[in-house]
This record gives C-alpha cells, structure tokens and sequence, in this order.
C-alpha cells in the first residue's frame, strides 16, 4: 500500500502515527506528496490533492484514508443532530445542512484578539468546518466583550457558539 502524506498535515501525522500504532509500517510505504504545486504528479495521483491518501494494493479506486483519533485517545470533532454525510471528496467529510447553524463574521478586533493569543493547539479527527460540534475535551476560551468563545483546533482558530460548542466561524 502507499500512504501519501505531506508531512506538516496534522491529518497525515495522525494517519502516520496509525500506521506505526497497527504494525503496518512493513506494508504501508509513506510518500511525500507535493501539494499546492502546479503541475505536481500527485494531481494524477489524487485530482482533489488533499491528504492523506491511501492506494491499496488491490487496485480499484483508491480513497480518502480516515483516522480514527478515538483509537489514538484523540478528541473528535462531531457532526450535530442532522448534518449529512458526503461521499466524495473528501470521503466522510461531514457537512451541516444550511438551517442548522448561521456563520459569523466577527468584528475585526474579535480576530486579532483570537489570532494574538497563545494557547495550546488540539488535535481532532474530522474536517474543522462551520455547524460542527467540538466535544467537552476540547478547551475553549473566552472573548473579552463577545457572546462567543474560541478554541485553537487541527492548526486552526475558530469561533465557537458556547451553549452547542458548534463552531461559527474559521478563522482564515
């Protein structure tokens, strides 16, 4: 099997990590794939170019690989009550249905107060995206004069409504 990675991708650590928890690092081959590159080989590989990305030995169509971070004592980030699951790409990916949660935009100061601020990162398992719920393990932290809280997940600040802990905004 071929497991390409870019090896900053928190998501591709964690599928390394799997491999060497399960034994499989005999049989898995781990390659470096050259993403945001154009006209990088790995585009014929996976024309979607996320990572990471598992081909089989078995041939047919290879797949999006999907960690288990529950299996890694890893907090995951869930879907609420009435998000839908897509197939393609990328394979599991959760996404909310329009009514379910409204994003924000914070004001600029609410940015740079989240953006300054140093805090330990978290790593998940799912997409960090708008209308997904952050479970109680993941920490948050308030935001001086705002309704909302903030968290610092997979590399990424977001803003979080606090009473569902459902993520209102990725900070980009």
């Amino acid at each position: 099997m071929k497991l390409y990675v870019t090896f900053t991708s928190p998501y591709s650590r964690l599928a390394r990590i799997m491999v060497l928890e399960k034994g499989l690092d005999d049989r898995v081959e781990v390659i470096g794939a050259k993403t945001r590159a154009k006209d990088s080989p790995y585009y014929q590989i996976n024309p979607s170019g996320r990572v990471p990305y598992l081909v089989t030995d078995a041939g047919g169509k290879p797949t999006n690989l999907q960690v288990s971070g529950a299996q890694l004592g890893i907090p995951i980030v869930v879907p609420t009550p009435g998000a839908v699951v897509v197939a393609t790409p990328p394979v599991g990916a959760l996404v909310p249905t329009p009514a379910l949660v409204e994003p924000i935009l914070p004001a600029p100061e609410v940015l740079s107060y989240v953006t300054q601020q140093v805090v330990q990162p978290v790593l998940v398992d799912g997409e960090v995206m708008v209308g997904a719920s952050l479970p109680a393990a993941v920490p948050v932290y308030p935001i001086p004069a705002s309704p909302y809280v903030y968290s610092y997940v997979n590399g990424q600040r977001v803003v979080v409504e606090p009473t569902a802990r459902r993520i209102v905004y990725v900070v980009r």
